[in-house]
């Protein structure tokens, strides 16, 4: 009987070392995976900060379909102090063409003298563009 006791006893203290092993090993890979998944994370947070900052460096005329979308909808939020481009209320006139869109960027967007004439340049070159070269209508 005290043989069969004893045979229980370092049963019953593998059982518990399986069981902490295991413990271990979820607690382990859970990690892992929510350290994986925040890196991830971070880095398309980090790649969605350089695609904007990308497309403020871009000219307008260059700009993909995806650059002209982004900066429409957020120049305000990479632009201190401007404006939502929908604020302005553009629309499609029969002036938008290529050469009007050039113009817009070119000569009223880079060129403005003052941050409120530049903000609502730059919108409308964006919108022009968009329109011209995607038939993007914001």
């Amino acid at each position: 009987a005290v043989v069969s006791t004893q045979s229980t006893g370092v049963s019953s203290l593998a059982m518990v070392r399986t069981l902490l092993y295991l413990v271990v090993v979820v607690l382990g890979v859970h990690c892992g995976v929510l350290e994986i998944a925040s890196k991830d994370l971070l880095q398309r947070e980090d790649l969605t900060v350089r695609t904007d900052n990308a497309c403020l460096e871009e000219p307008h005329n260059n700009m993909g379909s995806g650059c002209l979308t982004t900066l429409y909808n957020g120049y305000h939020e990479l632009m201190t102090g401007w404006k939502k481009c929908e604020e302005y209320g553009f629309s499609p006139t029969e002036d938008y063409d290529v050469d009007f869109c050039y113009f817009l960027y070119k000569q009223r967007c880079e060129a403005a003298a003052t941050d409120n004439k530049k903000n609502k340049a730059c919108c409308r070159s964006i919108h022009c563009h968009a329109y011209v070269n995607y038939g993007i209508s914001f």
